[in-house]
């Protein structure tokens, strides 16, 4: 898609939508301020995260999928987030197994 040109009335029109800017932050993308981010995400590509904070849609999924902190020793104990000793966190993991040895079983 070639570069949209501001037309006469002071606005881009994209796919029949007016915006008033190109670019712009990424809350000013979710708002539907802007068109895009300078990165190239549009509002289909961002959401909210947990934190209610604008990421990128396919970071977030990933994320989530691969539990990368968990892998890396941090999780919750005590209602607490913070990095889990070795001893915790073999009892997690031998938990998590025996759950799921369970779940086949039925």
């Amino acid at each position: 898609m070639p570069r949209p040109i501001k037309q006469l009335d002071g606005f881009y029109h994209i796919h029949g939508i007016k915006w008033k800017d190109l670019w712009g932050s990424r809350e000013k993308v979710f708002e539907k301020k802007a068109y895009k981010t300078t990165g190239g995400l549009t509002k289909n590509d961002l959401v909210k995260n947990d934190e209610g904070k604008i990421v990128s849609k396919a970071k977030y999924i990933t994320s989530k999928r691969e539990q990368r902190l968990k892998k890396y020793g941090f999780g919750v104990k005590s209602k607490r987030f913070g990095y889990l000793d070795a001893r915790y966190r073999k009892t997690q993991r031998y938990r998590d197994v025996s759950k799921k040895q369970e779940d086949k079983k039925k």
